[in-house]
């Protein structure tokens, strides 16, 4: 973890599921890797020497919460290339890196959540709009049920998710931006949006519900 790091994330170089130490510094905004993104090789560390597990396998395949614990981390890394990709002018490159997280990775074994969202705006800034629709309908129809669960429950329960909660909402928030105003989908960002505003007002409810039970149980503490 970063406590290990000692202070060296900005001369790290990102070439696969590892980082390379390299005489370059790089700061980094990107909260998802430190450093740099060594795109060459990178890009053919994964489309060539990379061996898959098949967990694109059709039928019933059962992955554990480790191992979809580094699928996490391994879709978080892809979408890095990709954008690093984009950034360099290889919409081509950036197109297949994602296109492969998609196919080794599918939704049936390996269940679509939050952590799609980057590759969702990549798909969109290389214009692939289509794809990036497939996603976005999978990815929100998943959040919405999500977020519904997290309203549904009592405070007592729920108090303790409400980090996860917000975070739930606003991925759902950024989704609708991305359909609505950054790349208007039509009718498709019409319906998404709609749907979020009807949670939205369920969502503050719900926080409003919490905080009234803070305040009572605080007010209770005080005598």
């Amino acid at each position: 973890g970063p406590d290990s790091y000692i202070n060296l994330q900005e001369y790290f170089q990102l070439e696969g599921l590892t980082y390379r130490l390299v005489p370059i510094r790089t700061p980094n905004r990107n909260p998802n890797t430190y450093g740099r993104v060594g795109t060459d090789v990178m890009y053919r560390n994964v489309m060539e020497k990379f061996l898959w597990g098949n967990m694109e396998t059709e039928g019933d395949i059962y992955l554990d919460e480790n191992i979809l614990r580094m699928t996490t981390n391994l879709r978080l890394q892809l979408s890095t290339l990709a954008e690093a990709l984009i950034d360099e002018g290889e919409p081509t490159k950036a197109e297949n890196i994602l296109d492969l997280s998609i196919e080794k990775m599918p939704d049936r074994n390996v269940p679509f959540d939050r952590i799609l969202l980057p590759t969702i705006e990549a798909y969109y800034q290389i214009g692939k709009d289509d794809k990036a629709n497939a996603i976005t309908e999978r990815l929100f129809e998943i959040l919405e049920e999500e977020l519904n669960y997290y309203i549904s429950l009592e405070p007592e329960f729920a108090t303790p998710l409400v980090n996860d909660m917000a975070i739930t909402h606003a991925v759902m928030d950024r989704m609708v931006q991305l359909v609505t105003s950054e790349h208007p989908q039509g009718e498709m960002g019409d319906r998404l949006r709609e749907r979020f505003e009807g949670l939205e007002t369920l969502y503050g409810q719900k926080l409003q519900e919490l905080e009234g039970q803070v305040q009572r149980r605080t007010t209770k503490a005080r005598f």
